[in-house]
């Protein structure tokens, strides 16, 4: 979806709409955990959202430990490994350290990885991720782009303030061989016609 990490932590289910299906963007939470606005008034936005990731968060809804700020990822009790439903939430947002652990494990499971060329006490291989969460944003932003989105609405996804910042980052992408090529014809085909 292209959310940063403090929206995803900060995400309630009262903002997932599974029926259009999107995320509203109204909140997020602060590196201490803090609940408040997003980073800026642009950053109050809708994504629509897939049916893959649809489906994914409905099955999760129904397992998903209750939290008393209605949080899609709320924290977890010391000791316990989320996400057991055994597990008692703080119904604060998860932390920091905790999504990135969370991050870890779904690219371990995923093959996606990487050894960082050291071993735990255990002799197993130590691992780390390969994307961070902001690496995730400028994929859904990469893949957005080569699927033909505008900048427009990429900047209005992304929760960009202005169009300029959207087009520094990720203008570089837009590049598309054969309609150049084709735009370059054009005026060549009217001086001749």
């Amino acid at each position: 979806t292209g959310l940063r990490a403090s929206e995803v932590r900060g995400l309630s289910w009262t903002a997932v709409d599974l029926a259009v299906p999107c995320i509203h963007v109204c909140q997020r939470a602060d590196r201490w955990n803090e609940i408040g606005a997003p980073k800026s008034s642009a950053s109050h936005r809708s994504i629509p959202i897939g049916p893959a990731l649809a489906r994914t968060l409905r099955e999760w809804k129904l397992r998903c430990p209750p939290s008393e700020l209605s949080l899609v990822f709320p924290n977890w009790a010391r000791g316990r490994p989320w996400p057991s439903l055994a597990g008692q939430t703080s119904g604060r947002p998860i932390d920091q350290s905790r999504f990135a652990a969370l991050l870890l494990r779904v690219q371990v499971l995923a093959g996606l990885a990487k050894d960082c060329g050291k071993r735990d006490n255990k002799g197993r291989a130590k691992l780390q991720l390969r994307y961070d969460w902001h690496h995730l944003r400028h994929v859904a932003a990469s893949n957005w782009l080569n699927d033909g989105i505008d900048l427009k609405r990429l900047q209005t996804w992304f929760g960009h303030e202005n169009i300029q910042l959207t087009i520094d980052v990720y203008g570089h992408l837009i590049t598309d061989a054969k309609k150049d090529a084709a735009l370059a014809a054009r005026p060549e085909s009217a001086v001749f016609a």
